[in-house]
């Protein structure tokens, strides 16, 4: 499962464009921008670009606002003024406003203002040469459809096609051909469902997260129950990996908004007694318990996040979480590759276990659910697994 989704804003509301439904939830939408936006403006939002790499800019004005997709927070020190923070722009006239932006999903990003356009380079982090440029000189398929400024939006759906609005109606172009599909321009209407028909004032693709075909390996490599000597008796334990792919073949699909979680349940016996297991408290504060497996129709399945209460050092609390990641990623049992801002491959370790004095009977039996999310989406759980662990012995 995945969830393309583009935001479309008009005035001071905004919509959600929702590829599954084509179109948008209209029982919902239209909203405020202060509703799901409140540190920005409240509109009218110039325009948006999905930069990749978990960020998204907004742009108002002349400035601009660097939007944390997977916190849901704007970043601190914004916003920023364009002019002095986005290489080129200075001079031709582009710093003091656009009309819109879009990610054509090759490493380029096009910003248009009036009848002119600007190229920029994602990896130079800079204007290409000879920019700006007239697009009715230089995009001769829209100057064919006679629309050669003032876009209110331009939008890359990430189906092959990029979608140009003015007023009322749109554009279809296909991106590989640089021609305008036969038949456009269309009205909004009727064909956006739910989006505004009288005109939007920008658009954004929203990234998404996706997980390869054969990427989400979990647990993996699980070895057999072992005792290790320890002061006083020994350490019952089990070993397993996690490994988890995602991928960034088709924008906007994103890696850094994928993520891994882990839930623990069960319970660890002592002498007969049940051991209390901490785990870190996912709200903060105290610890909180591990939980039994619950009966059968209970409210709750007692699935908690698996995370350590007491950190040692170079170690991380959460498995999965890049924001929460110990800086130089050199903690091998929860990092992602090559590094936690931009990284697609996830590769964890776990190994729980029970020490114990020698001579005493122990019995372990843990439930674990692993699951591949998309923080881009309110934590929509892309895929799922549970499995168990369990032994008794004497310590």
């Amino acid at each position: 499962m995945t969830a393309k989704r583009i935001y479309f804003f008009s005035g001071t509301q905004y919509s959600r464009f929702d590829d599954s439904r084509s179109g948008v939830n209209t029982s919902y939408y239209p909203q405020d921008i202060a509703t799901r936006w409140p540190s920005l403006p409240g509109g009218p939002i110039d325009g948006a670009l999905n930069w990749g790499a978990n960020r998204v800019f907004f742009f108002v004005g002349n400035q601009y606002y660097s939007w944390d997709i997977r916190r849901s927070q704007l970043r601190t020190g914004y916003p920023k003024p364009i002019a002095g923070n986005w290489p080129g722009f200075v001079g031709t006239g582009f710093e003091n406003g656009i009309d819109d932006a879009v990610n054509w999903g090759n490493g380029k990003m096009y910003f248009f203002k009036g009848d002119q356009y600007l190229r920029y380079d994602r990896s130079g982090d800079a204007v290409d040469p000879f920019y700006p440029r007239s697009i009715a000189t230089w995009w001769p398929a829209l100057a064919a459809a006679g629309w050669t400024r003032d876009f209110d939006a331009v939008v890359n759906r990430g189906n092959g096609f990029a979608y140009f609005f003015k007023g009322t109606d749109y554009l279809k172009y296909e991106i590989a051909t640089d021609k305008v599909v036969a038949g456009y321009p269309k009205p909004i209407a009727g064909n956006w469902g739910g989006v505004f028909a009288g005109g939007v004032t920008c658009g954004v693709e929203w990234p998404y997260a996706r997980v390869d075909a054969a990427g989400f390996r979990v647990p993996v490599r699980m070895g057999a129950w072992t005792q290790t000597a320890v002061p006083g008796g020994s350490q019952a334990q089990i070993t397993f990996d996690m490994e988890v792919d995602f991928i960034n073949s088709t924008y906007p699909e994103s890696c850094p908004v994928g993520e891994y979680r882990q839930d623990v349940r069960g319970q660890f016996t002592r002498g007969g007694l049940r051991v209390n297991h901490p785990l870190a408290n996912a709200n903060g504060g105290p610890a909180v318990a591990m939980q039994v497996r619950p009966a059968a129709g209970a409210p709750t399945d007692n699935f908690l996040e698996d995370g350590l209460a007491v950190v040692p050092a170079g170690m991380n609390r959460w498995y999965g979480h890049r924001d929460d990641l110990i800086s130089d990623n050199s903690d091998t049992t929860t990092t992602y590759l090559p590094d936690p801002d931009t990284g697609c491959q996830y590769r964890g370790n776990d190994a729980p276990g029970l020490p114990g004095p020698t001579g005493v009977a122990f019995t372990v039996d843990l439930d674990f659910r692993a699951r591949a999310i998309d923080r881009a989406t309110s934590d929509l759980v892309l895929q799922e697994t549970r499995w168990n662990v369990n032994t008794a012995g004497t310590f």
